[in-house]
């Protein structure tokens, strides 16, 4: 939506070579930022991508470990 609404004002302040190499930049650095920084996802399961992303982290219980319920009381 963003590129619908300054591309047509640029070509003209700026010329079609200039707003060319601009969006080819921009998509260059979409591009490595995705390569880079994305972790790949095909053939893992969510709670796996979720543990990545968290670092390894996933608080009191890991992935497929059971967490104990607490009954609400207060007593213990």
């Amino acid at each position: 939506m963003i590129v619908a609404l300054v591309f047509p004002a640029l070509p003209h302040a700026w010329g079609a070579g200039a707003t060319f190499r601009f969006f080819a930049g921009t998509t260059l650095l979409a591009f490595l930022f995705v390569r880079r920084l994305l972790p790949e996802t095909r053939g893992r399961s969510p709670e796996e991508i979720e543990a990545e992303l968290l670092g390894g982290h996933r608080g009191p219980a890991e992935v497929g470990e059971s967490v104990p319920v607490s009954s609400g009381t207060g007593i213990h």
